[in-house]
C-alpha cells in the first residue's frame, strides 16, 4: 500500500484520488496492527501482573473471584484491564472498517469526510469523559467518605467545560487522519475561494465570479458548499 502511494504521488500525472484511497486502507490496516499488538501485550502481559490472586491460573475466572475480595487498586486495575480488553479487540477492527468507508466511499458520496471526520472526533470526546468519569470515581471513593459517582460526575463533567477546545484538538487529528479528497476541477474552485477569503470575507462581486467558475467547472451548489465548508473549518482550528 505505502508502494502505491508513491507510485501515485510520483507519476508524471500525480492521482491524488487514487493515493488518498491507498493512504486510507495503510492507515486503516496500520491502526488495526497497532490495536491488536496492544490487546495481545495486555492479555500476556500486563493483565496477569495486575492479577490479585497470585495462584489463580484463569484470569477469566479470576475476574469474577475478585469480586468477593476485599477492594484493593490493583484488584480494581485488574478489572478495569479485564473490561479494556474486550475494547482493545473491537476498536482496532472498527477503526479499520471507518477507513475502509472513508476508501472506497470518498468520492461517491457527498461529504462522507465530513461525516466521519464529525464521527470519529465525537469517539475522542466521549472516550475522554468516559474515562475521567472513572478516575474521579475511584479517587473520591478512595480519599472522601462519599459515593463515587459524585466525583465521577464532577469530574466528567468537566469535559463540558473545555468541550470546544478539545473538539478543536480532535478535529486536527481526524483532519489528518481522514483527507479530503478533491478532483482538479474542485482544487481549481478551492484555489479561487482561497484566493477570495484573503480579507476574511466574500464580496457581491466575488461571489458572482465564484458562482460563475462553479457553473464553468461543472460543479453542483452541494459540492460548492461543501468545499467552502471545508476551507472555513480548517482555516478556523488553524488560525
Amino acid at each position: 500500500m505505502r508502494t502505491s502511494m508513491k507510485e501515485y504521488n510520483n507519476a508524471e500525472n500525480p492521482e491524488s484520488s487514487k493515493s488518498l484511497t491507498s493512504r486510507s486502507l495503510y492507515i486503516g490496516f496500520l491502526g488495526k496492527v497497532i490495536g491488536t499488538t496492544l490487546f495481545f501485550m495486555m492479555l500476556f502481559f500486563i493483565t496477569p501482573m495486575l492479577n490479585p490472586i497470585k495462584d489463580g491460573p484463569n484470569l477469566f475466572v479470576d475476574s469474577y473471584t475478585v469480586q468477593y475480595m476485599g477492594a484493593t487498586l490493583q484488584g480494581k486495575l485488574f478489572g478495569y484491564s479485564m473490561t479494556l480488553n474486550g475494547y482493545l479487540l473491537s476498536l482496532p477492527i472498527a477503526f479499520e472498517a471507518m477507513m475502509f468507508v472513508h476508501a472506497m466511499m470518498k468520492d461517491t458520496v457527498l461529504g462522507i469526510d465530513e461525516r466521519l471526520r464529525k464521527t470519529f472526533s465525537t469517539a475522542i470526546l466521549t472516550s475522554i469523559g468516559a474515562i475521567l468519569f472513572l478516575i474521579g470515581s475511584e479517587v473520591v471513593e478512595g480519599l472522601l467518605p462519599f459515593p463515587g459517582v459524585i466525583g465521577g460526575v464532577l469530574l466528567g463533567g468537566t469535559i463540558l467545560l473545555v468541550r470546544k477546545p478539545v473538539m478543536q484538538i480532535a478535529d486536527r487529528f481526524s483532519g489528518r487522519i481522514l483527507v479530503s479528497s478533491y478532483s482538479k476541477t474542485e482544487i481549481t474552485y478551492l484555489e479561487s475561494y482561497t484566493a477570495a477569503m484573503e480579507d476574511d470575507i466574500v464580496t457581491e462581486q466575488e461571489r458572482v465570479m465564484l458562482n460563475t467558475l462553479a457553473k464553468s467547472l461543472q460543479l453542483s451548489e452541494e459540492k460548492v458548499a461543501d468545499i467552502e465548508q471545508g476551507y472555513n473549518e480548517e482555516s478556523t482550528s488553524n488560525p
